[in-house]
């Protein structure tokens, strides 16, 4: 009990220590004035209506308060609007195809330059109430907790042990897709086994077929050789008679596939 719970205590800093939290406060400075009854004065395109403001991917005549945090790697990134002030306004310069919600949106993420990542949220600091009033963000707080992917990578299943480490192993060929069958005289002078000792039920027929490899090595593929499924008539008295045999079918060294793009094999 006292190893596993010195485990516990030497990994738990390294995993605080790769969660990082921040408590961010701050302003929109806007800086389009506005005239003594409250409507808002029309500006040249080329202004911005807020310090620091950034367009919109999505709509450009929309700007956003956007933040950047360095963090130190992948993951993700969970932010909470905490609290803000707000001011209610009119605003009778706004283009008619920009659309409001009637909530602050914000959102998160993270992105990637080079090999530095960085946590990012943007806000949308204009809101429109149901009645068509609108409302802005003054001051604003946020709350944001990273969370570092900690998954290691993902490696393929490979496979442990070979089919081939045990057993009496035999090799055939086939030229051809098809069903092939093997009797007691194949096995006896082909492959030159003696059947008494057999016991038909331990029989196995493994083979990946003869295509060629994929060219990327990225396509899947068996590590090992792939168990065909096989029919054994007689194998109920375990003992392999004359008249028993084993039926399978194989693919063949031509493989013929269907190419979806151009709908044609």
């Amino acid at each position: 009990m006292k190893l596993n719970f010195f485990s516990l205590i030497l990994f738990t800093p390294i995993l605080l220590l790769s969660q990082q939290h921040w408590n961010v406060k701050g302003n929109v400075k806007w800086e389009i004035p506005i005239s003594t009854n409250g409507d808002l004065i029309q500006h040249p395109k080329s202004s911005i209506p807020f310090e620091g403001a950034v367009r919109s991917n999505l709509d450009p005549q929309k700007f956003l308060y956007r933040k950047e945090f360095p963090v130190n790697g992948p993951g993700s990134i969970k932010a909470t609007l905490l609290s803000f002030d707000e001011e209610t306004y009119n605003l009778t310069t706004l283009p008619k195809d920009i659309r409001y919600s009637s909530e602050y949106q914000l959102k998160s993420g993270i992105s990637k330059e080079r090999s530095s990542y960085s946590a990012w949220i943007e806000l949308t600091p204009i809101r429109m109430n149901p009645s068509g009033q609108f409302h802005r963000i003054l001051n604003v707080e946020f709350d944001l907790n990273f969370i570092p992917n900690f998954a290691p990578p993902q490696l393929p299943p490979f496979t442990k042990n070979s089919v081939l480490e045990s057993g009496q192993i035999f090799k055939i060929s086939v030229s051809k897709k098809g069903i092939y069958k093997i009797d007691k005289n194949y096995l006896e002078k082909n492959l030159k086994i003696n059947v008494a000792n057999i016991d038909p039920r331990n029989i196995h027929i493994y083979g990946n077929g003869g295509q060629k490899l994929p060219e990327s090595n990225d396509q899947y593929r068996e590590d090992d050789l792939v168990e065909n499924a096989i029919y054994v008539a007689g194998e109920s008295d375990q003992i392999f008679n004359d008249q028993d045999y084993i039926l399978f079918y194989a693919t063949g060294p031509d493989i013929q596939t269907y190419d979806a793009s151009i709908n044609d094999y």
